[in-house]
Parts: structure tokens; sequence; C-alpha cells
């Protein structure tokens, strides 16, 4: 099981394969490429360098495929996402990533990531 999917899960853990692997993940490249300063708070990298990692690996929006669940955040992480969907997929994964534990994410309590919903009409629709 990919390592932020076995994360999730809560009853499987990471086997040796996927944490030898997840420094190429995105996650992994993702996680080397953010900090926290002194006091955790997280230091973005960056929104375009954010979805430039995804796209690496192929990744293209398209409102039409939702991404709103975790499930899609852990897909992108894990390098198992499909080839496109809308912008719940970064979001989840970033969310994901602040919440994982560490060396894997930034282990930011729960309560304190909050994943905003845009119900509205894609940007240039209508």
């Amino acid at each position: 099981m990919p390592l932020y999917a076995a994360l999730a899960n809560q009853v499987a853990q990471p086997t040796a394969v996927d944490i030898a692997q997840w420094p190429n993940s995105v996650g992994g490249r993702i996680k080397s490429a953010a900090t926290l300063d002194t006091s955790n708070v997280f230091l973005p990298i960056g929104m375009k360098k954010l979805i430039g990692f995804f796209q690496n690996i192929g990744w293209t929006w398209n409102p039409s495929v939702a991404g709103r669940q975790p499930v899609n955040g852990r897909a992108l992480l894990d390098r198992a996402a499909a080839g496109n969907g809308e912008c719940g997929y970064p979001a989840q994964a970033l969310a994901i990533l602040l919440t994982a534990p560490r060396p894997w994410g930034f282990e930011i309590p729960a309560q304190d990531v909050v994943v905003q919903v845009y119900s509205g009409l894609a940007a240039g629709a209508g």
C-alpha cells in the first residue's frame, strides 16, 4: 500500500518499500522543498511550485473531474493519481501533507487545517 494511503488507513503500516520510495514520491519532494519556521508555522513553497510538482507527474487541472475527497490528495502524493482533476486534488494533497506525521508530513493538528470548498463556476466559464 502506498505510504500516504497506509498512513490514512491507520491499520496498515507503510512497508519498507514505501518508506524507501518516499523521498522520490511527490509528497517526499514537496516535503523537502517546504519548511516550518521555529514556531511550527508552515512556510509555503508557493502554489505555482506546488502545482508544478503535480504537473511533473502528468497531472492536469480539469474542473469536470471531482477531487474533494482526501483519497484524491493521497493519490497525488503517492503518485497514483488519475491524470487530471479539479483543484480539490492539490488542496487535499496539501492538507494531508500538513497533517501527516513526521517525517512524512508536518504533523500539524488536523483541527488546524481546513480545505475550503469552492462550488462556483470554473474560471472563464459561463
